[in-house]
């Protein structure tokens, strides 16, 4: 479902009255990957790694990093981007997002907020994306910087049990 992605953004899509578009760098390090810098109304907004599976054996996957504009963080742009890269990615498949430069998430994270109400994770959360995690430890020196990755559920089913299960959590945890 990436492929299909792929075509409609090296076109352009329209989000918000704005274009939405991405340009190939370069190829990735497997024949499966390739690198593109996403655009809003021509001016670069990230860097992003798409990664098309190598089917039986691993799903598809995104990564967002290098992204240039601070104000990025909490934008609509962010939140329809989510929405387009979880309509678009098959599912079982991850998406990773650097969170480095926002500063919430950064903050939220370093106090010991659980990942899925940090403001990143929260937002994957409410778009659909479960089983999120922070990868603050890269263990192979190509992971870049720190970032978030989610799951986008097998099914509808999954993303209810999922919700229902941390529901549970926290009420268990704040209960006292």
């Amino acid at each position: 479902m990436l492929k299909e992605l792929k075509e409609i953004l090296g076109k352009g899509m329209n989000i918000n009255n704005k274009v939405l578009k991405m340009k190939k760098v370069s190829e990735g390090r497997f024949k499966e990957e390739e690198n593109f810098v996403f655009y809003i109304d021509e001016k670069p907004i990230f860097n992003c790694k798409l990664f098309y599976g190598r089917k039986p054996y691993y799903t598809e996957w995104v990564e967002i990093f290098g992204i240039r504009d601070k104000n990025y963080f909490g934008s609509e742009e962010e939140k329809n981007i989510i929405f387009v890269f979880y309509k678009y990615l098959e599912p079982g498949a991850k998406i990773f997002i650097e969170y480095e430069y926002d500063e919430k998430t950064s903050k939220d994270l370093e106090r010991g907020i659980p990942e899925i109400i940090s403001r990143m994770g929260s937002l994957l959360f409410k778009t659909g994306f479960i089983y999120i995690k922070n990868l603050y430890f890269p263990e192979g020196f190509l992971e870049g910087g720190r970032k978030l990755k989610a799951e986008k559920p097998l099914s509808e089913k999954d993303y209810f049990k999922e919700k229902e299960k941390i529901l549970k959590q926290f009420e268990l945890k704040y209960e006292i």
